[in-house]
C-alpha cells in the first residue's frame, strides 16, 4: 500500500483526495467537505504541470480559500431566506376555532397549534371565519379578516 502511495503522482494524490471529499459532502450534514474538495481537485489541475508539493501545496490552500468563497458567495445566492417562529407566523391565513369576542381573547388554530387571538380593530370574529396573522404579541396573535 504504502508503495502505492510512492509511485502516485501529485494529480493522482490531489485529484483522487479531491473526488472522495466531494463524495463525503453527499452524507455528511454541513457545506465544510464539498469547498475543500473542490480545492484539492483544482490544485490537482496545477499538478498536471507542477509536481513539486512545496509549490502545490499553497496553491492548495490558495484553491481553499477561493472555492469557500465563490461557493459560499453562490450558495448565498442561491438560498432564499426563511422565516422561523413567529415570523413565519406573519401573514398566514389560519381558523378562528373559539370566537373571537370584542376586546377578549379568542383562539385560532395554525398548523395544529392552537394561538390565542385578538381582533384588529376590536370587533367579534366568528367562529370558522378565515383569518390572516397580522402581528403577534407574545403568545398571543392578532388577526384580521381574510375577505373584507
Amino acid at each position: 500500500m504504502l508503495s502505492i502511495l510512492n509511485e502516485a503522482t501529485p494529480f493522482q494524490v490531489l485529484g483522487s483526495i479531491g473526488i472522495v471529499l466531494a463524495l463525503a459532502e453527499l452524507v455528511v450534514p454541513g457545506f465544510f467537505i464539498l469547498p475543500i474538495g473542490v480545492a484539492f481537485l483544482l490544485t490537482s489541475l496545477f499538478a498536471i504541470w507542477i509536481t513539486s508539493w512545496s509549490v502545490l501545496l499553497p496553491i492548495l490552500g490558495l484553491s481553499c480559500f477561493i472555492s469557500f468563497w465563490a461557493l459560499r458567495s453562490w450558495f448565498k445566492k442561491t438560498q432564499k431566506p426563511s422565516h422561523t417562529n413567529v415570523e413565519a407566523m406573519m401573514g398566514q391565513e389560519c381558523e378562528v376555532i373559539e370566537s373571537i369576542a370584542p376586546h377578549s381573547t379568542g383562539y385560532v388554530k395554525l398548523y395544529g397549534d392552537e394561538w390565542a387571538a385578538r381582533s384588529e380593530n376590536e370587533k367579534e370574529i366568528p367562529k370558522g371565519t378565515r383569518v390572516i396573522i397580522f402581528r403577534t404579541d407574545g403568545n398571543k396573535v392578532w388577526v384580521k379578516p381574510a375577505k373584507e
